[in-house]
This record gives structure tokens, sequence and C-alpha cells, in this order.
């Protein structure tokens, strides 16, 4: 080795006895084996640090990486929470739109029941009076007439008040006794 050369020359130098140079190339011996025990740890020490280096760095991209991956989909997320909101105000103007507007055709379909029902009504009475007056038997029959088309106009009339009241959950269902002969008959 070049150390022991540097060495032996080093101890002719010094013109030690044979006692010393053995005892002082034992201790130099020695303190190679040391030396280049720490010099192999510090060789392994740089080689741990450059392993984790290398991960650190890795990790630090990965991380990088995410988070921009993450930014971006909370762009996106806020940018598609905008559009729900805006379409639900939107949504919200429309069902404001169509409560009115059903409030309107609820209260049309009342005044309609009024114009219409009452007039009606009005030639129902006139009919059943004429029928307890006329002698006549095909008066009595176009007189059955009006006064059944007059019913079934005010049945549609009802008929419309009801669909409205189905739509508003106000329709009450009323139970009774019906001939059914007698409407099949008046249907036909």
């Amino acid at each position: 080795m070049a150390h022991s050369k540097f060495i032996q020359e080093y101890i002719d130098a010094l013109q030690l006895t044979d006692e010393q140079i053995a005892a002082s190339m034992t201790y130099l011996k020695a303190l190679e084996k040391q030396l280049l025990g720490a010099d192999f740890k510090l060789r392994r020490t740089l080689m741990d640090k450059q392993i984790i280096t290398n991960v650190l760095n890795s990790t630090i991209a990965d991380l990088e990486k995410n988070q921009a991956a993450l930014e971006a989909s909370n762009t996106e997320l806020l940018e598609q929470k905008e559009e729900i909101e805006e379409k639900n105000r939107i949504l919200e103007e429309q069902k404001k739109i169509i409560l009115e507007k059903s409030g309107h055709k609820d209260r049309f379909l009342a005044n309609v029941r009024q114009e219409l029902g009452t007039p009606l009504n009005g030639i129902l009475g006139i009919g059943y009076l004429l029928g307890n007056i006329l002698q006549d038997e095909k008066q009595v029959n176009y007189l059955n007439m009006i006064v059944n088309s007059a019913k079934n106009l005010l049945v549609i009339v009802n008929d419309l008040l009801d669909v409205s009241r189905l739509e508003t959950h106000t329709l009450s269902i009323n139970e009774r006794p019906f001939a059914l002969n007698k409407l099949i008959n008046e249907l036909q």
C-alpha cells in the first residue's frame, strides 16, 4: 500500500528501536483500519443522504403535481357551483312565475265556473218549471234534451274546477249513489 511505504520511510528517518517501530506500526495499522472504516461509513452516509434526497425530491414533485391537480379540481368545482347556483336562481324565478300563473288559472277557473254555472242553473230551474206545465210529449222531450244538455255542461264546468282542485290538492271526494243505467241512457 502507498501508506505503508510512506510509513516505512518515515520510520527509517527517525531511527527508532525495533520495539518502538513495531509498536508504531501496530498503532498506525490500527489507525489505518479506523480511517478505512470511517471512510466506508462516510461514503455509506453520503449514499444514504443521496437516496433520501432523491426520495424527498420525488415526493416534493408528486406533491406539487397533486397540488396542481387539486387546484384545477377546486377551480372546476367552483365553476360548477356557480352554474348550479345560477340554475337554482332561474328555477326559483320560474317557480314564482308558475305559482303566479297557477293562481291566475285557479281564479280564472273559479270565475268561469261562476259565470257559466249561474246561467246553467237558471236554465235548469226554468227547465224544471216548464216541465211541470208542458203537456205536449214532443215539447217535453225537447225540454228534457235542453235540461240534460245543461246538466252535462254543468258537469263539465264542475270538472274543470275539480281539475284545478286536484292540482292544488284541495279536492274532496263525495260518495253518493247513482243509477248507472240512467247515466248511460243520458250519455247516449
